[in-house]
């Protein structure tokens, strides 16, 4: 009764102040008492287990034990002390607080992604602008080459109009083998030659130079003559003796090629790769993994294999590949077997092939050999010289005979042994050829004595005084080792295996391109092709043997004395800068492979 009496009086108490406050101030006062510790006590114990359950039943998901239980007890006690309003508000807080700092993990994986995405894409244009570009960079190169191309051939047609003008005929087609092959003797090649002009190392096509220039692209031909190397289809002549020669002379070619280097072969090796270039050629080795190749030269019955290309060798396992074109070993220029050896010289028109522009054959065969064709020996050459043409058609040009004035040193060197003809007869006509021409000099001061200019200019800036070269065999004998050398059948040998004319050409063409304007960054592009020169009396025809192509072997003009001059000494020394430039930068020049002249050039050209 006391406590009912207590309560009575703090109830009167608050309501008289509450009515002395206002309605609001007595809600208020309402709430704060029952926030009080001993609102719970002043309440009966009926209304006290009331609110108990009242409270359960709204907090009942909060009363869990342990750590957490106690945590959630404790938001309970708060929500007693603070009203139930309260409750709901906390456990929002809470939940918040556990999820914090997922929306930035989800924010930064979709960054993330995005720059992924626009990176791709970014790659892709670049990649594809790239590759747009390099190819409208090889569309120019190709053009430039093929620019460059029919510029080489019309060189040289005006090289043989030329000559055919000062000489009479223009080389012609061939009236008979027996004249251009070996065996027909002295007399009657000596007659034919001096009627015809002469191609020498003097000629413009001879010394490479840059024949195109563009934005960004130079393209530089250097032309070879094919009548400069040994012909191999030499070993398949029906001539015996003459093939078992032809087989010495490739055997003492591939011993000279590379003497005194580190790769020099022994007469052994020697001997071994022309033994199994023999048996390529004859078919010896053939089986179902290496069957003979299906040529329109083949003959029914023939076994005999016409190679198409030098590159056909590296059909044999003992002759690597990489010796097939020039190569750098230990700063020396080592000549490939490209350079000495060839398959095209033995070109003859086919039967039947009548008018202007008849068709030409990189056969050599006739009846049964390549070799009757074009490596006939000298009863063979005999029998064609008294009129009689061969079943196999009219030979072009000089056949496989080889033009003294540009054949390779170490070709001519072999075509004899020493003890048949003295190296020093050989010599003495290679250093011939290289002499300054005095007369020609005198010629050229006397026409050019208004300017000044003491020699001939060539393409890459520098003052070249002309040179000797033989128009006709004959002059031979104003080399005065060869005339007091003793009638011999080796020299008369020697002397039906050589001629003054080229009639097939490899036109060798390289594409540089720079990318920026220090010519750090460059590519190269190389081209071959091969092509046939034939004349008439109306005009001058190349038919090509083997179109242009790309290749990767390397071309480099060298003197015929290599060991006596600095390779990588500028030929363009006393010249402009701008020529400088262009000669260091002549893939076919020993300059170009040596980067300090490049970047010295360059720096010079600006």
């Amino acid at each position: 009764m006391k406590a009912m009496a207590s309560k009575g009086l703090r109830k009167n108490k608050f309501t008289e102040m509450a009515r002395g406050f206002g309605s609001d101030s007595s809600s208020t006062i309402e709430r704060i008492r029952r926030r009080s510790d001993s609102y719970v006590e002043d309440c009966a114990i009926e209304e006290r287990g009331k609110m108990a359950r009242r409270w359960d039943a709204r907090m009942g998901r909060y009363s869990c034990v342990g750590p957490e239980g106690l945590r959630k007890n404790k938001f309970t006690e708060m929500a007693r002390g603070f009203g139930s309003e309260l409750a709901p508000a906390t456990e929002r807080t809470r939940r918040r607080s556990d999820s914090r700092g997922v929306a930035l993990v989800l924010v930064l994986l979709i960054v993330v992604l995005l720059y992924i995405i626009v990176a791709e894409l970014v790659t892709r244009s670049n990649f594809d602008r790239f590759t747009a570009e390099n190819q409208a960079v090889q569309i120019k190169i190709r053009h430039a080459l093929r620019l460059a191309l029919l510029q080489s051939l019309e060189e040289l047609r005006e090289d043989s109009e030329n000559a055919g003008g000062e000489g009479g005929e223009g080389g012609g087609l061939a009236a008979g083998v027996g004249a251009v092959l070996p065996g027909a003797g002295e007399a009657a090649g000596a007659a034919e030659e001096s009627e015809e002009p002469s191609d020498s190392q003097m000629d413009q096509w001879f010394t490479p130079k840059a024949i195109y220039n563009g934005q960004k692209i130079d393209v530089y031909v250097r032309v070879v003559d094919e009548n400069r190397k040994f012909n191999i289809l030499s070993l398949l002549s029906p001539d015996e003796d003459f093939a078992k020669l032809s087989y010495q002379r490739l055997v003492r070619i591939l011993d000279f090629l590379w003497s005194d280097t580190e790769e020099d072969l022994s007469r052994g090796d020697a001997e071994i790769w022309a033994r199994k270039i023999d048996a390529l050629l004859k078919g010896e080795d053939r089986n179902e993994h290496r069957p003979k190749p299906p040529l329109k030269s083949d003959i029914q019955g023939n076994e005999y294999t016409v190679p198409f290309d030098i590159d056909d060798l590296a059909l044999i396992p003992d002759i690597p590949r990489e010796v097939l074109d020039f190569r750098i070993v230990d700063n020396e220029f080592l000549p490939g077997l490209r350079s000495v050896l060839t398959v095209f010289t033995a070109i003859s028109l086919e039967q039947g092939a009548t008018g202007s522009q008849p068709e030409a054959t990189d056969t050599g065969s006739s009846e049964g050999a390549p070799g009757s064709g074009g490596t006939g020996g000298e009863a063979e050459a005999g029998a064609e010289a008294s009129g009689n043409e061969g079943s196999g058609g009219t030979l072009l040009g000089p056949g496989i005979r080889l033009n003294i004035n540009t054949v390779h040193p170490v070709v001519v060197r072999a075509l004899e042994a020493d003890e048949d003809i003295p190296r020093s007869v050989i010599e003495a006509l290679l250093e011939w050829r290289n002499e300054e021409d005095e007369e020609a000099m005198a010629e050229q001061e006397a026409q050019n004595a208004e300017s000044a200019d003491s020699g001939l200019l060539d393409q890459t800036g520098s003052t070249e005084p002309p040179k000797k070269f033989f128009a006709s065999l004959e002059d031979l004998n104003d080399v005065e080792e060869w005339g007091n050398l003793p009638e011999s059948m080796a020299k008369e040998r020697l002397l039906g295996m050589l001629s003054t004319k080229s009639h097939v050409f490899t036109i060798h063409l390289a594409a540089v391109y720079k990318r920026n304007e220090t010519g750090r960054a460059f590519s190269i592009t190389r081209m071959r092709a091969v092509y046939v020169r034939m004349d008439d009396d109306e005009e001058v025809i190349f038919v090509p043997l083997v179109p242009m192509h790309h290749v990767e072997g390397m071309s480099i003009h060298l003197p015929d004395f290599p060991e006596e001059v600095d390779l990588y000494e500028s030929v363009v020394e006393e010249g402009d800068p701008f020529a400088q430039e262009e000669g260091a930068w002549n893939p076919f020049l020993p300059d170009f492979y040596d980067p300090r002249k490049r970047e010295e050039s360059m720096g010079e050209g600006r």
